[in-house]
């Protein structure tokens, strides 16, 4: 799915409707939306081009989200499993305690 793309000299990105919309209007939920996209399913990107983007907002808004979602995209794996060991410990215990009950 295109999260960010770059249309009509403008950076574009995907709303929750399936739309896109300018980027200088994201908000925080479109943000959040973005990260879960990139962290479970296949997320695609225009790559970042000052020379398509005309409106300087616009390019500063780009880069700064193709860059972290980019840089989060390839650390997906990383962020996966240090997310898992996080909860490792407690998930032990409730099969253990769970264990125990059923004895």
């Amino acid at each position: 799915m295109r999260l960010l793309k770059i249309e009509s000299n403008c950076g574009h990105f995907l709303t929750e409707s399936g739309s896109y919309e300018t980027i200088d209007k994201i908000a925080k939920s479109d943000l959040l939306r973005m990260v879960d996209a990139v962290l479970s399913d296949d997320a695609d990107f225009d790559d970042y081009d000052e020379e398509k983007i005309k409106n300087q907002a616009h390019q500063v808004v780009y880069k700064s989200l193709y860059d972290n979602l980019v840089s989060l995209q390839k650390r997906k794996a990383e962020f996966i499993d240090e997310s898992e060991r996080m909860y490792l410990d407690d998930y032990k215990r409730y099969v253990e305690n769970t264990q125990q009950q059923s004895d």
